[in-house]
């Protein structure tokens, strides 16, 4: 298959960067040594965590040595864990060792984690070198990759250290999602319903349709290949703002659930997969939205209607500390002063706007009511 532009995202950079879309293009297809190849040479790196480099890395990189180009593999343990400060250190340590220059390419092969950390990586060496994205989960497909947001997590939270700076190009191919396990392709869903909720009401209703919890983990692709593509042009519209007001609202849509989510995952030292806390994190925010008036029931059933659909978790696992979701929320990055800054949605697809801002503001106490009457528990609040 040829690759099939989707779109570019036009950054303050010196090029916009491309986003294709096409079966084969990682391992079979030329673009990625194209890409290379104008600065060949350079030394380039690829990063990868262990599970996909046995699946197509130790490939990958035998493919692009064999056509002449300098590339070294590094490779990181899978998992969260991966996306710390210490690893960052390392892992700069071992590419600098290398003999990379200021043409070198960082090549991110791998879902989110990897995604993350060689893109932070990326911009810090040298000030910043080219950075070239390829997503092998649901997740970074749809979502995680087609961004400039990179960063590494802190014992205070997920992402609280990083930097935005765009890839030259995200290459995504479906057909490394084959290999995928299904609690990741549900994890991967739980970023599509996210832009079905508050930008679609149309992608929404197909997903309701969709084959929800039986999605296929080593069959056709058909139809996760449509949700990435339907999923990446809606946040490319984000990414694509034409007035400063769109873009803060756009920047708010994104992070729709994930303040919560965000708090839910570290409180769970990462057992919570990403989806997973995101999807609770959205349900928790609908569920906020009815408590204060701006949604209907009906908004918060849909939520857990969809979630419930394609396996994701709706309530707050009762082993979750709320204390220390409290303390995690003092630490996010979009709150102001003392007060949790939150999109709510008043229908699906139709996010609520106040007078002043697309968000709503609660402060620590009014967050920990809406907490204890959303788990039923009472907490202290420190």
């Amino acid at each position: 298959m040829l690759p099939e532009p989707l779109g570019t995202i036009p950054w303050k950079a010196p090029k916009p960067t491309q986003v294709v879309f096409g079966r084969g293009l990682v391992l079979k297809g030329k673009l990625l040594p194209s890409l290379l190849h104008e600065h060949s040479h350079a030394h380039h790196v690829l990063v990868t965590d262990e599970q996909v480099y046995s699946l197509y890395g130790a490939e990958l990189g035998c493919r692009l040595r064999a056509s002449g180009l300098k590339v070294s593999d590094h490779v990181v343990a899978s998992g969260e864990a991966s996306k710390s400060l210490a690893r960052f250190a390392q892992l700069a340590h071992e590419v600098l060792s290398s003999g990379i220059d200021r043409c070198s390419r960082v090549i991110a092969l791998g879902g989110g984690v990897v995604g993350n950390l060689a893109g932070f990586l990326a911009s810090t060496l040298y000030r910043g070198i080219g950075l070239i994205h390829l997503p092998t989960s649901l997740m970074a497909q749809l979502d995680a990759s087609v961004d400039d947001k990179q960063a590494v997590n802190h014992e205070y939270g997920k992402n609280l250290i990083g930097s935005h700076y765009p890839p030259e190009a995200v290459i995504i191919d479906p057909t490394l999602l084959a290999s995928l396990p299904m609690r990741d392709l549900r994890n991967g869903m739980a970023e599509a319903i996210k832009h079905g909720l508050t930008q679609s009401r149309t992608f929404f209703c197909a997903l309701i349709d969709g084959p929800g919890g039986n999605l296929s983990s080593t069959g056709d692709v058909s139809f996760l290949e449509w949700v990435v593509k339907e999923t990446v042009l809606m946040k490319l519209k984000l990414l694509k703002p034409q007035t400063k007001e769109m873009e803060s609202a756009a920047e708010w849509i994104l992070q729709y659930g994930h303040c919560l989510g965000h708090a839910f995952e570290s409180a769970t030292s990462y057992q919570l997969s990403h989806g997973e806390a995101i999807a609770i994190g959205m349900c928790a925010t609908a569920n906020i939205a009815l408590l204060l008036g701006i949604c209907g029931p009906a908004v918060v059933r849909q939520h857990h209607q969809i979630m419930e659909k394609y396996g994701l978790p709706t309530s707050i696992p009762e082993e979750i500390d709320l204390a220390a979701v409290l303390n995690y929320l003092r630490h996010d990055k979009y709150r102001s002063s003392d007060e949790v800054r939150l999109l709510v949605l008043e229908e699906v697809g139709q996010p609520y706007r106040s007078v002043e801002c697309p968000f709503i503001s609660l402060d620590q106490q009014a967050i920990s009511r809406c907490l204890q009457r959303l788990s039923g528990r009472q907490f202290e609040v420190v």
